[in-house]
């Protein structure tokens, strides 16, 4: 891999030049306002502008909204999701060590979660430079991205910018017409934390006492002693007023109801998020008519957009960055990346099989039944297994001449189980007994 010259670097920062560097996209502090839906319309439309569009404004709204810990959570769970599954390079069906290497940095594993961004906000723009044999990447911030002309801005109110293609190793996902998810989930954020104010207002106003203090209209020391003892005792509300007057609280009918009116509707919110983002709710919060039934077919509707989400990352390694690597000194020619599938199967139900094809007479290999669930074999296998079958015979032996003493023919105990898969079987029963209502045991295939 060989140098970038400084001037070919993308490098962010403020406006103070600082040991010599001057960045040349110059940021600035996102507007985190409180959102109203009027805003975000107005955001929404100068962003979808094919002329000239201004997106700061939008992308400022969208960080205000990651700030839901929702949100924030929901996201987070997707990111993981996409960084976690294992992955590597192979070549003629073999993995090749030289590049999957770099599949066990750190870097590999934040720009695989980087990836979600080209989902929530439409596209993604990063540049990769070589460093001390690995790689490093920048994300370029989005308010600083014209994905229309796909232009680098100095300024984010800036109209034009440098072609993003005049710096080396860049790399642009995304539409260029999009705005991203985010642009659906927005107005439901909005309406949460206008909620949520109207219910700390309601909690504050109605969910303490009231003071109520008379006094009489031509006292007006008596009124100011009143104030000064008032402030002593609390910041619950505090009502004065003349003798000859009266003050009445109306409350709703049903004081309770009007809170959990507040309350349904921040989860409904909060359902509508995890549908958007997740496909579901119940993998992520469950309500009082949850079931477990519903949560499994809602938790295959995630997978099944998890899955989609780990085959994007595969595409863009695959087709979009095949020629930074090459470039970069990674030679993934004639190769592919893939991911190492790895399912869950029940070890009670292996065990189950596993004795079925024993009682047909199929041959099992002992160290298949070892590795398949998980049991360390012994080092001194060959010698146990010896034993075992001298005790066997040493057995069959004496029930033979105990059958001849009697004159009566040898039968086995018809409750011993023989055979190592009718043992593994007799082990996962009773574990299974032992466990009652606990989850079932899960195993790696």
């Amino acid at each position: 891999m060989t140098g970038v010259s400084e001037k070919k670097q993308i490098k962010q920062g403020g406006y103070q030049i600082i040991n010599g560097r001057e960045n040349n996209v110059k940021l600035d502090v996102p507007r985190l306002w409180f959102p109203d839906i009027q805003k975000f319309q107005m955001a929404v439309d100068m962003a979808k502008r094919w002329d000239y569009p201004r997106r700061k404004e939008l992308y400022d709204l969208y960080d205000s909204a990651m700030m839901d810990a929702h949100l924030k959570g929901v996201v987070r769970k997707r990111r993981t999701a996409m960084s976690q599954f294992p992955i590597e390079f192979r070549r003629n069906n073999k993995p090749v060590d030289e590049v999957n290497r770099i599949v066990r940095a750190p870097w590999f594993r934040d720009f695989r979660k980087s990836l979600l961004d080209v989902q929530l906000y439409g596209f993604h723009a990063y540049q990769f430079l070589p460093k001390n044999g690995w790689v490093e990447f920048t994300e370029i911030d989005h308010r600083h991205i014209n994905p229309i002309t796909r232009e680098v801005l100095e300024y984010s109110s800036d109209l034009n910018g440098q072609p993003l293609d005049s710096f080396p190793y860049t790399l642009f996902l995304g539409k260029q017409e999009e705005i991203g998810e985010l642009a659906n989930v927005l107005p439901w954020i909005i309406t949460k934390r206008q909620t949520t104010g109207d219910w700390a207002q309601y909690a504050q106003l109605f969910g303490m006492p009231i003071r109520e203090y008379t006094y009489d209209g031509a006292d007006r020391e008596t009124l100011l002693a009143l104030k000064e003892e008032a402030e002593c005792q609390g910041s619950n509300g505090i009502y004065f007023h003349t003798t000859d007057t009266n003050m009445h609280i109306l409350e709703p009918s049903n004081r309770s109801g009007s809170s959990e009116l507040y309350e349904r509707l921040m989860d409904k919110c909060d359902e509508q998020i995890s549908i958007l983002l997740l496909g579901n709710t119940l993998t992520t919060t469950v309500g009082d008519s949850g079931s477990r039934a519903l949560g499994d077919v809602q938790k295959s509707e995630e997978e099944a957009i998890m899955e989609d989400d780990r085959q994007y990352v595969l595409d863009v390694l695959n087709y979009e960055m095949s020629d930074i690597f090459m470039t970069m000194g990674i030679n993934t020619e004639g190769g592919e990346w893939c991911y190492v599938k790895q399912e869950k199967i029940d070890a009670t139900a292996q065990a189950d099989i596993v004795v079925k094809m024993d009682q047909l007479g199929l041959p099992i290999s002992d160290d298949y039944l070892y590795e398949t669930f998980g049991i360390e074999k012994p080092a001194d296998y060959e010698k146990l297994v010896k034993e075992k079958e001298a005790q066997k015979a040493a057995m069959q032996k004496a029930m033979e001449e105990a059958g001849k003493a009697t004159n009566q023919p040898a039968e086995p105990d018809k409750k011993a189980r023989t055979g190592i898969a009718k043992r593994i079987l007799d082990f996962f029963a009773s574990a299974r007994k032992e466990a009652g209502s606990q989850d079932t045991l899960s195993m790696k295939w």
